[in-house]
């Protein structure tokens, strides 16, 4: 017991110490941008934010998704000021629960099966990496984790408190991006199907009245957070046309393309670094076992679980190497090969959990803590930064350090900076008349020509990001 209880405890360390670690470092990225800007505009009582009616239709690049996440992100930033460090930190904490979750699927699976499972997921370089940026999908995967592990103890105490629980669970899960909706067949196949009983009136008679323990919750959660008509709006009227399913562009070139050799070498070779070769293979095997050796509970409520996601993952491929569709299937797939690991003879099941893990550590150094860029193809740089390319937050910093209290700073270009790290009484613009800023961080000197007699220089940045090398110069009022 006491073994056990160091093992859970160094597992947890380890999985905080990938997610928390040098957390901000990296600029963010255009997506982190726009849900981190959301966030600030909401903690300061923007008017035109209005989070229930969110998900209806947006101009690109914005993201019509649902706004819980941003909520998240806010409360945060009340507690704990406004940072890169700050706004990553719901998908870090998420990612340590959703190890931490992996603890107690033990009903039927056993001990060894959920630690192993947590081992894995606490190392597994795609999940260090999508816990360490502001963006949606560790959230949502962390939601629908715990609606799963609710069914489960559900399906295994018989304690009604479980449904409600995995209603509110799935409220959050619908509440956090559109996709949420597939949190609806999956609880009904897993009430259904999970436990192997014959199709009977009797059997749907009470997954009817167990729906409407989980139901309720999830409806009054979701009713609270979206407005019903914006919701569907965002779904039939996506940002991005291509993944509007009755679109001439969706039938003409996204489905040929999903099919297409360039399509599954991107697909595989991105999932062979980021997943890492020993994961990746292992994957295979476990749900070659799930599906044809496998005969019980354990193996039925998994599949179920994953079937709903099938169609996240296929479309996100659609988009470019399937990362984001994969995370919603890494733990219920982490706990199959974990199943299938552990059935091996002990000799074979000690090689293949050290096989894994040694494998999984490149890929885990390289890419899940970011130190180099994966090669993602035609996928823009500013998304593949490394864990040391912070040009831009490092420029804010010293702009912190020189602006005086309640200064003016003029910003050209103002793209990537993280403008909402600026400290609270530092106003600033990329217009107006020069003579009225303190601190100028430009491109080209030319722009201030007017005022140059006004002006002291401060520095230089230099610095290769982003496939270019960016420079930039700091000019200060003189005293």
């Amino acid at each position: 017991m006491i073994r056990r209880s160091g093992l859970v405890l160094l597992i947890l360390i380890i999985a905080s110490v990938l997610r928390l670690w040098m957390l901000n470092g990296g600029d963010v990225t255009d997506d982190e941008k726009h849900y981190i800007t959301e966030a600030q505009r909401l903690l300061n009582k923007d008017p035109y934010i209005a989070i229930r009616y969110h998900p209806r239709k947006h101009p690109e690049p914005s993201i019509g998704h649902p706004f819980l996440y941003q909520i998240e992100q806010a409360s945060i930033f009340k507690v704990l000021g406004l940072s890169v460090y700050t706004s990553r930190l719901p998908n870090a904490l998420s990612g340590i629960a959703i190890v931490a979750i992996m603890f107690m699927f033990t009903k039927q699976l056993g001990k060894s099966v959920a630690l192993l499972a947590a081992f894995f997921m606490a190392i597994l370089p795609m999940a260090v990496k999508y816990s360490r940026n502001a963006q949606l999908d560790t959230v949502f995967t962390l939601w629908i984790t715990l609606t799963a592990l609710s069914i489960w103890k559900y399906l295994n105490e018989d304690k009604k408190y479980w449904l409600i629980a995995g209603g509110v669970f799935a409220g959050f899960t619908i509440s956090t991006k559109l996709n949420g909706v597939y949190i609806v067949p999956m609880v009904l196949l897993l009430l259904t199907f999970a436990k192997g009983e014959k199709l009977s009136f009797n059997l749907i008679k009470k997954v009817f009245i167990e729906s409407l323990w989980v139901g309720i919750p999830a409806g009054i959660i979701s009713f609270l957070l979206n407005d019903p008509l914006a919701y569907i709006d965002g779904i039939v009227n996506p940002s991005f046309g291509a993944y509007n399913f009755f679109s001439k562009e969706f039938v003409i070139q996204r489905i040929p393309f999903l099919f297409s050799p360039k399509s599954f070498y991107l697909f595989l070779k991105v999932n062979f670094l980021i997943l890492s070769p020993g994961f990746l293979l292992t994957a295979f095997f476990a749900l070659y076992f799930l599906v044809f050796k496998a005969k019980n509970v354990a193996r039925r409520f998994l599949l179920l679980w994953i079937f709903p996601f099938l169609h996240l993952f296929m479309i996100h491929g659609l988009r470019m190497d399937g990362v984001y569709g994969w995370l919603p299937l890494i733990p219920p797939v982490t706990l199959a090969i974990a199943i299938f690991i552990n059935r091996l003879e002990k000799r074979i099941r000690n090689l293949s959990v050290f096989g894994v893990t040694i494998l999984s550590l490149p890929s885990l150094f390289l890419y899940g803590l970011s130190l180099a860029p994966v090669p993602f193809g035609d996928f823009p740089s500013n998304h593949n930064r490394t864990i040391y390319q912070n040009f831009y937050q490092d420029t804010i910093e010293r702009v912190n350090e020189i602006t005086p209290k309640n200064g003016s700073v003029f910003f050209l270009p103002q793209v990537y900076y993280p403008l909402y790290a600026l400290r609270q009484d530092i106003s600033w613009s990329y217009y107006g008349d020069l003579s009225k800023f303190d601190v100028f961080v430009v491109e080209s000197h030319g722009v201030l020509r007017d005022i140059t007699d006004e002006l002291e220089f401060v520095e230089i940045r230099v610095k290769d990001q982003d496939d270019a090398k960016l420079s930039r110069m700091i000019f200060k009022k003189k005293s």
